[in-house]
């Protein structure tokens, strides 16, 4: 398998393999290419396959004041053939807004984990259809102390 050292740590790379596990495509970069900015971290990546290519969605750190954000987005790529490797469509963000990191220490709800993000991320695919599911902080509750703050969700989108 080829090097992916020029990639950071924080990028999405594909690479494909056509004859049998000797010649590999070189790393292919998932996504647009990173701010150079603000540290614009990408994570908690997901990635399936169904008879129309390849599709990912992962969170990306975006840049705000006080506080940078988190999105959620979204690629799909075609399928890596005898002559060439996958074919990347254009990056989709799939949270209509960018919502800010929470508190998890201690957590909202006690029954669930201290200091979790993305446990609930994943693409998944019936064939036609896309459905991807994530963690997301953006409503805002008043808890029983009267205290404000993001509360997290799991939100479903299918395209």
């Amino acid at each position: 398998m080829p090097s992916t050292a020029d990639l950071s740590p924080a990028d999405r790379a594909t690479e494909a393999v056509r004859d049998g596990n000797k010649t590999w495509n070189a790393p292919q970069q998932i996504g647009a290419a990173p701010n150079t900015v603000t540290m614009n971290d990408r994570f908690q990546p997901w990635i399936t396959a169904d008879g129309n290519g390849l599709h990912a969605m992962w969170y990306e750190r975006t840049p705000a004041k006080p506080f940078d954000l988190i999105q959620t987005n979204k690629e799909d790529l075609s399928f890596a053939t005898a002559r060439s490797g996958p074919s990347p469509t254009a990056e989709v963000t799939l949270s209509t807004i960018a919502f800010p990191i929470v508190q998890t220490n201690p957590q909202q709800d006690p029954i669930v984990s201290f200091c979790y993000i993305g446990d609930y991320n994943n693409v998944a695919s019936n064939g036609t259809t896309r459905f991807v599911t994530w963690g997301d902080n953006r409503n805002v509750v008043t808890t029983s102390s009267g205290v404000t703050e993001n509360q997290p969700d799991v939100f479903l989108q299918s395209y």
